[in-house]
C-alpha cells in the first residue's frame, strides 16, 4: 500500500516538473533567448521581464508605462554590445536575456532605399565590408559579416533591417530608434521609419 502510494506522488510531483519546464521553454522561446544557453540562476530575471512584458504591458507594449515602470531606466546601447557585436541580433537577443526593458539601435538608409541597422556612415569598423554604406543595396550589405570582428563565436552575423527587428522584437520590448542620416532627399529617411512603424502598429513601442 506504502508503495503504491510513494509512486502516485512521486508521478504527480514529476508531473509537475514536467509542466513547468514546458513552461519555462515556452517563455524562452517567446523572449528568444537561446535554451541551451540559459542558466537557471537567470531565471528570476527572464521570469521579470516576461512579466512586465505581459502583465504590465497587456496587449500593447508602452513606452510610457515602461519607463514609470523601470527607475532608473536602463537602455542597452546599440544591444548588449559589450557582450555581442552592436546592432546585431545578437546583441539585442543578449538585452532581453539579461531582462533590460529598452534597447536602442542605429538605423540608415541603403542604396536601394532600405532601411538597414547600423552605426558608421562607413562599412569599415563593424563589418569586413569597406566603402559607404549608401553605397550598397541590401542584398550586398547582407553578404557582409558584422560579428566576426568582435569575436569569432559570432561569425556569420548579418547587419539586420529595421522591418525585421521590428517583427522579432515588437511588443516585447521598447525601442528607441536613432536616425543616422538623411542620404536620400527624395525619400527622407525619417518618413520611411514613421511609415514603417505606423505600418506594424508600434507607434506605442517605439520612440
Amino acid at each position: 500500500m506504502n508503495y503504491f502510494f510513494i509512486m502516485a506522488i512521486s508521478t504527480k510531483i514529476l508531473q509537475f516538473f514536467i509542466i513547468q519546464t514546458i513552461i519555462i521553454v515556452c517563455i524562452l522561446i517567446q523572449l528568444h533567448i537561446p535554451i541551451l544557453n540559459f542558466n537557471i540562476y537567470q531565471l528570476p530575471v527572464v521570469l521579470k521581464n516576461y512579466l512586465t512584458q505581459t502583465d504590465v504591458l497587456k496587449e500593447k507594449l508602452m513606452v510610457s508605462e515602461v519607463v514609470k515602470a523601470n527607475n532608473p531606466l536602463i537602455i542597452a546601447h546599440r544591444g548588449f554590445s559589450a557582450q555581442a557585436p552592436e546592432n546585431t541580433i545578437a546583441a539585442f537577443d543578449a538585452a532581453i536575456k539579461s531582462g533590460v526593458p529598452f534597447i536602442e539601435l542605429d538605423v540608415t538608409l541603403t542604396k536601394d532605399g532600405e532601411l538597414i541597422i547600423i552605426h558608421d556612415d562607413t562599412l569599415d569598423r563593424t563589418t569586413n565590408g569597406k566603402g559607404l554604406v549608401s553605397e550598397f543595396t541590401l542584398e550586398e550589405l547582407k553578404k557582409l559579416d558584422a560579428g566576426e570582428w568582435f569575436c569569432r563565436e559570432f561569425k556569420g552575423e548579418q547587419l539586420p533591417t529595421l522591418s525585421e527587428v521590428l517583427d522579432r522584437y515588437g511588443n516585447k520590448i521598447a525601442i528607441n530608434i536613432e536616425i543616422k542620416s538623411q542620404n536620400d532627399p527624395d525619400t527622407p529617411i525619417v518618413d520611411k521609419v514613421v511609415e514603417m512603424v505606423k505600418n506594424k502598429k508600434l507607434e506605442s513601442a517605439v520612440v
